[in-house]
């Protein structure tokens, strides 16, 4: 069962989540980037959980590598 937590904005109990406020995908002087600025947030209005662990999630760098080579087939990039 997983810790709950108060929500900052609502007060009401939540959950931790992982949450992201970046921009997301973009690009700048012809280089493609994607944004993220993760942080631990509640499941109701998302606001910033400072005493929320981070989970131990599996590397995600092999999903990224993926959606790049994806991308680059489909801009012809590659």
């Amino acid at each position: 069962m997983s810790k709950k937590y108060v929500c900052p904005e609502c007060g009401k109990d939540c959950n931790a989540i992982k949450c992201d406020s970046g921009i997301g995908p973009g690009e700048a002087w012809g280089r493609k980037f994607v944004d993220v600025n993760e942080y631990m947030g509640s499941d109701c209005c998302e606001a910033e959980l400072d005493d929320a662990p981070w989970p131990d999630d599996i590397d995600e760098r092999a999903d990224y590598e993926y959606d790049r080579m994806i991308d680059d087939r489909l801009t012809g990039d590659d």
